[in-house]
């Protein structure tokens, strides 16, 4: 374990800057903002707390930030929306915990299933997005009760016509434990979405962007798809700034959530 932290951290140079960049995005109340001074939100901190986690460092103040955490769900086990549910328990799960209620928010999460898919709020139109933040939820409290249903109604539907969604495709399966059905289909996307310089883009032959990138590396070793690893390097640390922190591309402003992106992609680069 020692070597592979050591293996990563060679890839990224000045690490106490991107710990800095980080830490200024941190609120007295123990969540995190995309921007400094900014209201704290469950993506930053999740953001922000995974980015810690990879780069080895205890997040300061955590037990201000569980708590933090934990505020944003109701003694019910209910959150005020399943995005926020999904990034407060994936928090959480960086940290070993859990959340409050958990048969209380298992109900609440299957409150949102209707027809083998997950809505964002109840009776809402279901979708890809819901269902991967649920999935992923429930992934850590149980197995999915509707694995069979939700298998079934993926694997007859169309494959997803961009990068973001076929990652978020993929990962349901895994989070229910089902084989991913599609798989030349998701090899030959992921093929067309490769741009000249080595990089990836939502959907073939657009701008590359970070976290598109990163989808397509993440589903590139889950297919071992070979991957120009020396360019994907090069370009996600062309996206890193002086302030430590990583840009959605060269030259952009840094955020939490492209930092986080840049460091998965390293991670799995190895």
């Amino acid at each position: 374990m020692l070597l592979y932290i050591i293996g990563f951290l060679m890839f990224l140079t000045n690490t106490v800057d991107t710990a800095r960049f980080l830490t200024e995005r941190k609120n007295p109340d123990g969540g995190y903002s995309f921007a400094r001074f900014g209201p704290s939100t469950a993506s930053a901190t999740y953001y922000a707390v995974s980015s810690f986690n990879m780069l080895n460092i205890e997040p300061p103040d955590k037990e201000k930030t569980v708590a933090w955490c934990l505020s944003k769900q109701s003694e019910d086990g209910s959150f005020p929306s399943v995005q926020i549910a999904f990034y407060v328990t994936s928090t959480l799960e960086i940290l070993n915990l859990g959340v409050k209620n958990p048969s209380g928010f298992l109900r609440w999460c299957y409150q949102h299933y209707k027809n083998g898919l997950f809505s964002e709020k109840n009776n809402g139109v279901p979708s890809l997005k819901a269902t991967y933040m649920i999935t992923s939820t429930i992934a850590y409290y149980e197995e999915n009760r509707y694995k069979k249903e939700i298998t079934n109604n993926l694997s007859t539907n169309p494959l997803p016509d961009n990068l973001t969604d076929i990652f978020r495709y993929v990962r349901i399966f895994e989070n229910i434990g089902s084989s991913v059905p599609n798989q030349c289909k998701i090899i030959d996307f992921i093929k067309r979405c490769k741009t000249p310089p080595g990089f990836y883009s939502l959907v073939p032959e657009t701008t590359s962007f970070l976290e598109h990138t990163y989808h397509a590396i993440y589903l590139s070793k889950k297919f071992d798809v070979p991957v120009e690893q020396k360019r994907l390097r090069e370009y996600i640390l062309s996206c890193r700034n002086r302030d430590g922190g990583f840009g959605r591309a060269p030259s952009a402003a840094s955020f939490v959530q492209y930092t986080y992106y840049a460091l998965k992609s390293l991670q799995l680069l190895k």
